[in-house]
């Protein structure tokens, strides 16, 4: 009982001295419960498109890299509009790609302007009509318009053969919905659909974690920051040791700054912040899993 007495009453003068010392802007000590660990990303992995799941290539607990297949819908159909699409630029190219209206167009007006030539020189002769003089000409500036209506028509193929390869880009951009791969390193948490069932756009299939990097987050008591002449801006970067309770026997204790101090005060005065935190693998096993409780002490200047 004595021991404990004079435990607490030096735990007390402890307390006042810290306090004390924040006031007058020395380095202070903030010790607060109730922080919660997390995971930096955490998502629902939806369909892209509607469809029947034809293959689901991760189980739960999964790890997958970047960009690795998670599930496959259907895509028949989608493959085979993909085809359609090729197979229309590959004849748009060869439309575009061909001038022989225009040559023959060309080559009709040569003729026909000497034709017209050699009509008007034997109206001087005095062997023809004016008549027919004007004919040849009419057939002559025909052909010669025949060349305009021949490279507009070619430069309507060209625009023909893009428009072609957009919609085959637009046919490869819409099969790609029926692969979903991941969008970074994760670990698969849940399989909410599987293998054969039907599933629309939108429609949450997998939720996945990125275990790598977590985060400790948490709220401080702006009045307990008032109370010690402390601000917000006081705690960006400040030290922080996080001890994560693993289990009821040992708790994960890391060392880092604070990240991020919210612009934002509840109605309770209470503020949020975060520190990122580097998970860590015992075995095949994370130390550190999303939701575990944290305390934490923050070293404040």
């Amino acid at each position: 009982m004595r021991y404990s007495f004079f435990s607490n009453l030096i735990g007390g003068l402890l307390i006042a001295f810290s306090t004390a010392s924040n006031v007058q802007g020395q380095t202070g000590v903030l010790q607060i419960e109730g922080f919660t660990v997390e995971c930096t990303k955490k998502i629902e992995v939806a369909a892209q498109a509607d469809g029947l799941i034809s293959m689901m290539a991760v189980e739960e607990g999964s790890t997958v890299p970047a960009g690795e297949l998670l599930f496959q819908i259907d895509d028949r159909v989608s493959k085979a509009q993909l085809d359609v699409a090729v197979q229309e630029l590959e004849s748009a190219i060869k439309q575009a790609n061909q001038d022989a209206d225009v040559r023959f167009a060309k080559a009709t007006h040569e003729v026909a302007l000497a034709e017209s030539e050699a009509e008007r020189a034997l109206l001087g002769k005095g062997a023809t009509t004016l008549a027919a003089v004007r004919r040849k000409d009419l057939e002559r500036d025909k052909a010669k318009l025949q060349i305009e209506v021949a490279e507009v028509k070619r430069q309507t193929d060209a625009l023909a053969g893009n428009v072609a390869r957009a919609k085959k880009n637009a046919a490869e951009v819409q099969l790609g919905l029926y692969s979903i791969k991941a969008p970074w390193d994760a670990i698969v948490n849940e399989r909410i659909k599987n293998e054969g069932a039907w599933i629309r756009a939108g429609e949450p299939v997998l939720k996945i974690l990125h275990m790598y990097e977590m985060r400790a987050v948490g709220y401080v008591s702006l009045r307990v920051l008032e109370e010690r002449g402390l601000s917000l801006a006081d705690l960006e970067g400040a030290p922080i040791r996080i001890a994560v309770k693993v289990s009821s026997t040992y708790s994960h204790v890391v060392d880092t700054q604070i990240g991020f101090v919210s612009g934002e005060i509840a109605d309770s005065k209470d503020f949020r912040v975060w520190a990122n935190l580097k998970n860590e693998r015992i075995g095949n096993s994370w130390v550190l899993r999303d939701g575990m409780p944290a305390s934490v002490t923050i070293s404040v200047k």
